[in-house]
């Protein structure tokens, strides 16, 4: 045997120690394995949770495997952009050969899910296909682990009822994603402390076993292996019975249909992962499968070769020191409003208040969301908050029935006194009401624009604010009707900018961001500085991402994308301005 093939062994046998993480080797073995991260054989050093654990810890997040078949050169394109765009969400992009051209696994929760299925299906809408169920994009969810990563997993479950901390929760998902890393040793605060804190898992059965994430080999093929028509017991009968069979096995998983409409993909029952040294000891595998005597009358194998791998990233349900960062920045203090409750991973976390400070008032704001999706409420609410501080409230109703929209809503509220009605006549003046409280202003549709000429000029000649302190937040309710007059439009533009040092906040509410004027080199947006974001029309997604994140930061703006499709009434993306823009985070709407 050549030194070549003797070092690759002693890689091989050094890289499936599964006990032990990387802090476990010696001295020489952590420095092949260092030599191998450099090189970049090694793409990530990681582990495998225990799933009971993780259903504990994420219970609404599940791992979907989705194959897709594009038919042609350009869906194929397509299709190929889509996902390179969204590898950083994903737990697996492989490119294959044969019926599939690429199959994705992705962590995630059932809204995301399905506006990744949704976003494929639309993508390849108009593909041909050979017969009416062709189904091109075939979905399965996750239904038990059998083998992962090279190794059986155990059955313990976890039966801990110590509560998982929010620390906790920072630490594994941190440093699931890579225990090595840089960022690893600054949260954790050094290499040892990372050590004891893996042994600590480890012990308590929440690590199954450790891993490393290894680049594409060239004297290795992957195959993907679909088994069709296999009993539920086939792993234990068949594939753990036999050696030969088992070894070259990395990942066994059982599946559940999820949206299969193609009679022959229904079938399947169990996907697996293999490692070959060659297409021809794979035939050999393959034959020896269909050689067991019990079973060759039944169960089928539909295999992929992987040509090439997209990415390939640990388990992934999203990095909880992050998010947990993020919501220290959006919490209370004494001047602020609840806005509403941070959402991880679908669930909203009623420890985690998001608000707005009454000082980012005067940086004005924006409410937008289609008809339906909850951003009428989201300002009674908002409105209702404000009053706690008493800052005085003024809808402007260019469609007449808000008040009994409140009074439905908010009835309570409603029934206090502190809410003000007012019909607005035809030569009434335009001023906001000083009573303390709700004022809704209720216009005729054929009066409005008249009023809204007066009532701008009105706020132009405001005096400043002692302190700059926001006393009144007026919030324009359909404000399309406003910008559709290029006149008021040039006096919003003139206004918007120095309104705040009036003690005033003007909220434009809204369904699209295309109703929001632009002219020449400026953009109203861009002097609205606090968002809210309820669910919007697919074709805007982009361009709200990039108000979002800008234009540069691609990676964040895809991961948004199917979230922002995904957004349920009820909930909202929200970012303020707090001296700096803050990132955006998905909350829920208090009902």
């Amino acid at each position: 045997m050549s030194k070549s093939n003797n070092r690759d062994s002693k890689t091989d046998k050094l890289l499936i120690d599964y006990n032990h993480s990387y802090f476990h080797f010696p001295k020489s073995d952590r420095k092949i394995i260092d030599s191998l991260i450099e090189s970049g054989e090694i793409k990530n050093v990681t582990f495998v949770i225990n799933p009971s654990f993780l259903e504990k810890l994420f219970p609404e997040i599940n791992t979907y495997f989705i194959f897709i078949d594009t038919r042609r050169a350009d869906f194929y394109e397509k299709v190929k952009e889509y996902l390179k765009n969204r590898m950083e969400i994903l737990n697996s992009l492989w490119y294959l050969t044969g019926d599939m051209d690429f199959v994705i696994s992705i962590s995630t929760n059932d809204e995301n899910y399905k506006a990744i299925r949704k976003d494929l299906k639309s993508l390849l809408a108009k593909a041909p296909k050979e017969k009416k169920d062709d189904d091109l994009v075939i979905c399965y969810r996750i239904n038990r682990l059998r083998k992962f990563k090279g190794k059986v997993l155990s059955d313990h479950n976890y039966d801990n009822q110590e509560t998982i901390t929010a620390e906790d929760k920072s630490f594994i998902s941190c440093l699931v994603s890579n225990y090595k890393s840089e960022k690893a040793k600054n949260l954790l605060g050094s290499q040892d402390k990372i050590k004891k804190y893996l042994d600590r898992l480890k012990d308590n059965n929440i690590i199954e076993h450790f891993y490393f994430i290894r680049g594409q080999r060239k004297n290795k093929i992957r195959v993907l292996v679909l088994f069709l028509y296999a009993s539920p017991d086939y792993y234990e009968s068949v594939i753990s019975k036999d050696h030969a069979i088992n070894k070259p096995i990395l990942d066994f998983i059982e599946l559940q249909m999820e949206n299969v409409d193609d009679v022959f993909y229904k079938k399947v029952d169990f996907y697996a992962l293999a490692e070959f040294n060659d297409i021809s000891e794979y035939h050999l595998w393959k034959d020896k499968i269909y050689q067991q005597t019990e079973y060759s009358s039944a169960v089928n194998l539909m295999s992929f070769v992987i040509e090439e791998v997209g990415v390939e990233n640990p388990q992934a349900f999203g990095d909880f020191g992050e998010f947990d960062t993020l919501c220290k920045e959006y919490a209370p203090i004494n001047n602020s409003v609840q806005i509403g409750y941070a959402v991880y991973n679908g669930v909203p976390d009623i420890d985690r208040s998001i608000n707005l400070k009454l000082d980012s008032l005067k940086d004005q704001g924006m409410i937008i969301g289609y008809q339906g999706s909850g951003k009428t409420y989201t300002a009674f609410r908002f409105a209702a908050e404000l009053l706690t501080h008493d800052v005085r409230v003024h809808f402007i109703d260019s469609t007449g029935g808000l008040n009994q929209k409140l009074k439905e809503d908010f009835p309570r509220l409603f029934s206090s006194g502190r809410v003000n009605v007012l019909e607005v006549t035809t030569n009434m003046q335009a001023e906001l009401l000083k009573q303390s409280g709700i004022s809704i202003y209720n216009i005729k549709p054929e009066n409005y624009l008249a009023y809204m000429e007066k009532l701008l000029k009105q706020l132009e000649s405001h005096p400043e604010s002692a302190g700059r302190k926001t006393t009144d937040v007026i919030i324009l309710e359909e404000a399309h009707i406003l910008f559709s007059n290029s006149k008021l439009v040039a006096e919003v533009f003139s206004l918007i900018k120095h309104i705040g040092r009036k003690g005033i906040s003007i909220w434009f509410s809204t369904q699209n961001l295309s109703h929001f004027p632009k002219k020449e080199n400026y953009n109203l947006i861009s002097d609205l500085k606090n968002k809210i974001i309820h669910k919007i029309d697919s074709s805007e997604v982009e361009e709200i991402a990039k108000m979002l994140y800008g234009e540069d930061n691609g990676q964040d703006r895809s991961v948004i994308h199917s979230d922002l499709k995904s957004t349920k009434p009820g909930t909202a993306f929200v970012s303020f301005y707090q001296g700096n823009q803050l990132k955006p985070i998905k909350i829920k709407i208090p009902q």
